[in-house]
């Protein structure tokens, strides 16, 4: 599993998550239905907790991947 880090993609990519640099998975990047992506499941909660944790420039630019979403979330349990 990839874990967030300090690195980030230098030019955000709307398919790369924003902390890893890793494909995103994005339904809506991919030309699917956005109702279809992985981070509709019920079981994803995005806290603000997770979203402070994306450096502020890079905010909006791209989804997170399941892999930050999974660490993050474990980390504010």
């Amino acid at each position: 599993m990839t874990t967030p880090t300090n690195s980030q993609p230098n030019t955000p990519q709307a398919n790369l998550c924003p902390l890893c640099g890793e494909e995103n998975r994005c339904a809506i990047t991919a030309g699917d239905d956005p109702a279809s992506c992985w981070c509709q499941a019920p079981e994803i909660e995005f806290t603000e907790a997770m979203k402070a944790a994306v450096p502020s420039h890079l905010r909006l630019s791209a989804c997170l991947c399941p892999a930050c979403i999974s660490a993050l979330a474990s980390r504010t349990e």
